[in-house]
């Protein structure tokens, strides 16, 4: 696989790369990974609320709203 950067794009990442110590291609191969990991945990949770939400079970904001304030009252 080939990604194209921008100038900018790749002075950052060489910069970025040396102050972390790390070859500019395993500091970018981290990011992706950890962009890659966040995504697939982001969509989990929202298929989650979506089967949830389908089953009737979920919070108004009202309800919401109610159970923030006793949480700063206790």
């Amino acid at each position: 696989m080939e990604i194209q950067l921008t100038p900018e794009q790749e002075n950052l990442l060489a910069q970025l790369a040396t102050d972390k110590g790390k070859a500019v291609d395993t500091l970018a191969t981290e990011v992706i990974r950890h962009y890659l990991d966040d995504e697939a945990r982001f969509i989990a949770a929202v298929k989650l609320g979506e089967e949830e939400l389908a089953c009737g079970e979920y919070f108004t904001s009202e309800q919401v709203g109610s159970h923030i304030e006793q949480l700063f009252k206790s």
